[in-house]
């Protein structure tokens, strides 16, 4: 390259980088604001850029909302004004000269510096949560293990007779209940926890609520099926006898057993399933949140 020309590239450079080493906050008024900003902002390009744009209003405003935060766009520069005097009226006169003089650079530092102090704050109190809520949750994950291990299959049938007053059905259900898990089997349920002392049968748009007797569903001699213990398995018949002159016959009536809401086995210490799953399920969000913000952290050390 021509001396001279090499020289005068050397001379524009050094020009320019001038330029952007003059290009600092200035916090005396919001004209003088708004217009340092400018020039810092024009100072900067690519990634330098969008550094500046990303932490700009965190450095400004001392701290970070993370995800609320507004990033900083070149169309409103000539705006901040405003957000100078609203910023003055936050924050005192010693924050305001503590800011004056930084460099475009400086105030990345700044406000990525406030937002890995949130983000580690902010950390450590998800990390509290989870410790609390998997002492809460362990014991759903274990029941739900167990529970697994419980096979639990309903058969049912219609047995349809002539009455003198119509036709007779005489409904069947039967629930065959395997318990392969480490627990006893203390009842059949409905899920939400409710025991069905009355089972719900359907007969073609007809439905049918079977009483059962109070100390609970019966096994084939019987006895009462509960508890079932582990390896056991237990038959548990209900009947009813239902009339009605509008059925046909024949064909064969339609049943099937209704329990709209299908039946669940009790394991020992099933009242404990709805608080401990209602944990489980908090800390699942917990989790990923904490996910979120341990990336995001990440991020902002690069």
């Amino acid at each position: 390259m021509n001396p001279v020309l090499k020289l005068a590239a050397c001379a524009a450079l050094a020009l320019g980088l001038a330029a952007c080493g003059d290009a600092r906050l200035d916090t005396t008024d919001a004209q003088a604001f708004a217009a340092s900003i400018q020039r810092m902002y024009d100072s900067t390009k690519g990634a330098a850029r969008e550094d500046f744009q990303r932490y700009f209003f965190i450095a400004m405003n001392g701290r970070s909302d993370l995800i609320t935060m507004s990033v900083l766009n070149g169309g409103e520069i000539s705006g901040l004004s405003a957000y100078f005097n609203a910023m003055k009226d936050k924050r005192s006169a010693r924050d305001l000269e503590q800011l004056n003089g930084l460099t475009a650079g400086e105030v990345v530092e700044l406000g990525r510096g406030l937002k890995i102090t949130y983000l580690e704050g902010r950390l450590q109190e998800l990390q509290r949560d989870m410790d609390q809520l998997r002492d809460r949750a362990g014991f759903y994950s274990g029941y739900q293990e167990q529970l697994g291990r419980v096979d639990v299959t309903v058969i049912a049938v219609a047995d349809p007779v002539a009455g003198d007053e119509g036709k007779t059905s005489r409904a069947k259900v039967t629930v065959t209940v395997q318990n392969g898990s480490d627990l006893n089997l203390t009842g059949l349920q409905r899920p939400g926890g409710v025991t069905p002392w009355s089972a719900e049968i359907s007969l073609g748009e007809s439905r049918l609520n079977v009483p059962v007797a109070s100390d609970g569903f019966t096994a084939a001699d019987g006895k009462p099926a509960f508890p079932i213990v582990p390896g056991q398995e237990a038959n548990i018949s209900l009947e009813s006898d239902v009339t009605s002159a509008g059925w046909p016959y024949p064909p064969e009536i339609p049943l099937r057993a209704a329990f709209p809401e299908g039946i669940e086995a009790c394991l020992d210490g099933c009242e404990r399933v709805p608080p401990a799953r209602d944990a489980f399920l908090r800390l699942q969000d917990v989790e990923r949140h904490h996910a979120r913000l341990t990336q995001e952290l990440s991020d902002t050390k690069v």
